[in-house]
């Protein structure tokens, strides 16, 4: 037997606190990835934006997957960020990669793999945060960092969801 509330409105007994239906969803949130692998998508010793071409859900459009390539939601609140970025040199000439959230235009936070001698071949990042966005024009978008032994260019993989990102409204906090 399975049990059913609906509600449209939550409120304690005193009456103080009040909550529509609505205020109960991590909504804004979207995840979206790059549509397959991008030849020369990290170039050496520079920073450079992922383009997050495939929205697999946007559920307020918040996310632009075809122009600047960030999340711009029209809700104030507190998100959760993440990113995951893989990278392939097509060889062992790699000294390390970066990945880079930031929060319009400035950087919020990175994270760093360095590899010994420059004998990295690849890898993949992976980044999460809580950011605070006002709702009307803070945006967020990911970006990736790569320094390898012979100046090369690096490509960037797509396929099967190895890279992605996303973010979606905290609920509570």
């Amino acid at each position: 037997m399975t049990s059913i509330i609906k509600v449209n409105n939550i409120q304690n007994t005193s009456g103080s606190f009040s909550a529509t239906t609505t205020d109960l969803t991590n909504a804004p949130a979207f995840q979206a990835r790059i549509s397959g692998n991008v030849t020369n998508g990290a170039s050496d010793g520079q920073i450079r934006k992922v383009e997050f071409n495939s929205e697999e859900f946007d559920t307020n459009n918040a996310y632009d997957n075809s122009t600047n390539y960030r999340f711009t939601p029209q809700v104030a609140g507190k998100y959760y960020v993440f990113a995951k970025i893989t990278v392939d040199t097509g060889g062992s000439n790699m000294q390390s990669m970066s990945g880079h959230l930031f929060k319009n235009d400035s950087e919020f936070t990175n994270t760093l793999i360095n590899f010994d001698a420059g004998n990295g071949e690849g890898g993949s990042l992976i980044m999460h945060t809580i950011i605070d966005l006002n709702g009307s024009s803070d945006y967020v978008d990911a970006r990736i960092g790569v320094n390898t032994v012979n100046d090369a260019d690096c490509n960037i993989l797509g396929d099967n969801n190895q890279t992605y990102f996303g973010a979606y409204k905290l609920i509570g906090i």
